[in-house]
């Protein structure tokens, strides 16, 4: 039996019931980790990504995802549907990273192939996520 990813992780989280499944977007988050690298993860290598994940969600950096496109200016993450991935900004991911011209109006960012535009009506980012990338407060920086 063929199993799809989904059929798989589902399997792995009923091997090894760590409370995967109850984790808020991991189980989204494997399937684009999966489709990213290529390959399977093992029951070993899901519980490391879990912890990783988690600690993550526990420091803030979890991203918070939305269907909305932006319409404010500024530095996002996008998140193209699967089925419109092939071939479209080659990323070598499931993310990536774009900034939305100050006129709110044309789309950019950089895969392996080079810079890419679009407009922000684009029919390819019809059901994409999107994130508002943030920038991390300097750690060397000295608060009272």
């Amino acid at each position: 039996m063929t199993w799809t990813d989904e059929q798989y992780i589902d399997w792995l989280f009923q091997q090894e019931p760590c409370g995967y499944q109850n984790t808020p977007g991991f189980r989204a988050f494997l399937l684009d980790a999966m489709a990213a690298i290529g390959e399977r993860p093992r029951a070993g290598e899901v519980a490391s990504m879990h912890m990783a994940y988690t600690a993550g969600q526990e420091h803030g950096i979890a991203r918070t995802w939305t269907d909305e496109r932006p319409t404010e200016p500024g530095e996002y993450w996008l998140s193209l549907r699967p089925d419109q991935r092939q071939g479209a900004m080659a990323t070598d991911g499931a993310v990536a990273e774009c900034r939305l011209a100050p006129n709110a109006r044309r789309l950019s960012g950089r895969d392996r192939y080079g810079a890419w535009s679009m407009s922000i009506d684009d029919p390819m980012l019809d059901g994409a996520k999107w994130s508002r990338r943030e920038t991390p407060a300097d750690p060397f920086e000295v608060t009272k």
